[in-house]
């Protein structure tokens, strides 16, 4: 483990413990009436515990043979790098045009930018629709959920 990577982890650790103690003041509750700070402590808390373990693991590692180390450059970029933006641009439209358009658009382009071969529109768009409408029938319907209806309302 580098350097980088040990700044990085203590960064993912500061930010659990810093999650944590701010959902602590919003009310945890219990699992059987949770309050609104619960789901972001139990968040912070698998986040945090996952940076200990692999902490932990890449100095036992470390010990017993030759750490393996990738170089930045190895790592690429572009995918994550578009996947946030088109996420937040998912996020600034999904209000103004609706939930049903909007998750259409973003799971389009994600299934359409996934690694290996290129596939055809048809299918793209046949999977997103049919992964759009069950999830509006799911928080929709079954939870009664509202979702942004935008320029579609049905």
């Amino acid at each position: 483990m580098n350097r980088f990577d040990r700044i990085i982890l203590g960064v993912w650790i500061a930010i659990s413990i810093l999650i944590s103690f701010m959902s602590l003041n919003l009310g945890v509750g219990t699992f059987s009436t949770p309050g609104p700070g619960l789901f972001p402590f139990v968040s912070a808390v698998f986040l945090g515990g996952a940076s200990i373990i692999y902490f932990a693991f890449s100095y036992l590692r470390r010990a017993g043979k030759g750490s393996v180390s990738i170089k930045s450059e190895e790592i690429l970029w572009k995918r994550p790098g578009l996947v946030v933006l088109f996420l937040v641009i998912y996020s600034l439209l999904v209000v103004p045009i609706g939930y049903l358009v909007a998750t259409f658009i973003l799971l389009v382009t994600l299934f359409n930018d996934s690694p290996g071969a290129k596939r055809e529109w048809k299918y793209t768009s046949a999977g997103a629709l049919a992964t759009v409408f069950i999830s509006y029938f799911v928080f929709c319907k079954l939870l009664q959920i509202p979702l942004p209806r935008g320029i579609v309302s049905f």
